[in-house]
């Protein structure tokens, strides 16, 4: 395979992780996990600081459900960092023409290992997170009420999308960068 082309898939799989990065962040960091459509009041976004902090008079900011998710989300953010920084170096690598047979193979590895438990874990984290949030609305103690918590007019928030298809932009990506390794040694085999 020729360095080109290499170069290509490499590049593609840095601008996919750098989507996904932004996407994860920007929805990690956001109150828009879960929205109440009401035929009263039309459809909006739920009080963040309530569900967190007091809600029926019971403090639930140690909810282990809401640690749990908030856990899940903060390695998602960290494995989209790692695989962000691995195709980064990948990349600079390539562009100076200094690859050897290890990082060759050891580079999109890791961003492939990085990017698949990155979003994998943002991926368990935003559902952890909206049933959390939504139970805490619906008057229901355990996620395992998600769906009666859903169906009664709690739909998931910008910030769950955010972090579902960074999540899922982020594992291409790794798969791309794993891709572009499988040519071998640049200006080799």
């Amino acid at each position: 395979m020729e360095i080109g082309k290499l170069l290509k898939y490499t590049l593609i799989a840095a601008i996919l992780i750098v989507i996904a990065f932004i996407l994860i962040v920007v929805g990690v960091a956001s109150p828009g996990w879960v929205y109440f459509n009401s035929i009263n009041s039309g459809i909006k976004l739920q009080d963040y600081d309530l569900a967190y902090s007091n809600y029926n008079g019971k403090d639930t900011s140690d909810s282990s459900a809401r640690q749990a998710a908030y856990a899940l989300c903060v390695i998602s953010t960290l494995g989209a960092a790692t695989a962000l920084t691995a195709v980064s170096i990948d990349v600079l690598l390539q562009l100076l023409n200094k690859m050897n047979e290890t990082t060759t193979k050891i580079l999109p590895l890791v961003t492939l290992i990085a990017a698949n438990v990155g979003g994998g874990f943002g991926i368990i984290g935003s559902i952890i997170h909206v049933a959390w949030y939504a139970s805490k609305f619906s008057n229901t103690s355990s996620i395992s009420t998600v769906y009666y918590s859903l169906s009664y007019g709690y739909i998931p928030g910008y910030s769950f999308f955010l972090t579902i298809i960074g999540s899922i932009i982020l594992i291409a990506g790794g798969g791309l960068a794993k891709k572009a390794s499988k040519g071998g040694h640049i200006g080799g085999v």
